[in-house]
């Protein structure tokens, strides 16, 4: 049996490290996630962000969850609502009915991306930008 060399030793282990890290991301969940069925207004507020984004695809894709608390722990710190790849959607139960937050986390799903692109975040764009500031103040 042949034996690898150390530089695809290397490669090998980096290309497991990515897979840890990356499958890791996938399995975040705050306790206490519970279903949430998805109130009428927010399929009104879906099409208003495909409109505003240019971009169509199915809201049946989205998983909504509810997290008990104004706040849940996220990676960067506590959050109020956070979209999460591929299609699921955590809500502090607080929250659950402020438009801006639910189409800001749902503007990430449509769009696939965490990133927040100004051009549809924005004022200019579809208005939904967010940031703690907004959740101190329950804006």
């Amino acid at each position: 049996m042949r034996r690898m060399s150390i530089p695809c030793r290397l490669r090998l282990a980096a290309a497991l490290v990515g897979i840890a890290v990356s499958s890791g991301a996938c399995r975040y969940s705050p306790d206490g996630a519970a279903p949430l069925i998805a109130p009428a207004i927010y399929r009104m507020w879906w099409a208003e962000l495909e409109r505003c984004a240019e971009k169509t695809a199915s809201f049946e894709r989205i998983h909504f969850w509810t997290v008990t608390g104004t706040t849940f722990p996220c990676p960067g710190g506590p959050c109020v609502g956070r979209w999460q790849s591929p299609h699921n959607v955590y809500i502090a139960d607080g929250w659950v009915n402020n438009a801006s937050l639910v189409k800001h986390e749902m503007l990430h799903d449509l769009l696939g991306t965490g990133d927040h692109p100004p051009a549809l975040f924005g004022v200019a764009g579809c208005n939904v930008a967010w940031n703690s500031q907004q959740a101190r103040s329950g804006a």
